[in-house]
């Protein structure tokens, strides 16, 4: 933002969230949510169980290069898709419980870091998923 401000130049900055490559699936994917945080195999917990797959980064980008955004420096979360299946709230409460308040406003597979602006000022939408993939080939 800064940068923007001093050069007078428009910027968009992503926050990606794990990036994940066609054929790789992300760490902790297929889990279901534990009983306990014991029994949590998805991946290291201290992860907001999303990631980044690097042809929706790509989408994501070319949407923001065409776009003629109002404000000269915007910053976005960016997430393809959440890594285990089921609701994203019961796992941040059991895994996290110190956050838990954090989860409130997370509906079904939403991640914790929220993808609304993204698609509100940029009109995007995941096109890949490993949810989808899997199912494809199944």
């Amino acid at each position: 933002e800064a940068y923007s401000r001093a050069y007078g130049i428009k910027c968009v900055a992503f926050r990606l969230m794990g990036v994940s490559y066609p054929g790789i699936r992300p760490i902790g994917t297929d889990e279901k949510l534990p009983e306990s945080p014991r029994d949590w195999k998805g991946g290291p917990i201290g992860t907001t169980f999303q990631y980044s797959d690097c042809r929706d980064i790509a989408y994501a980008m070319r949407l923001a290069a065409d776009q003629d955004l109002e404000n000269d420096y915007e910053c976005f979360f960016h997430s393809s898709d959440t890594t285990f299946r089921g609701p994203t709230a019961p796992a941040i409460k059991l895994l996290y419980p110190d956050l838990a308040h954090l989860a409130d406003g997370i509906e079904g597979e939403d991640g914790l870091c929220s993808t609304k602006k993204l698609k509100a000022l940029l009109g995007y939408e995941s096109q890949f998923s490993w949810k989808k993939d899997l199912a494809d080939t199944v």
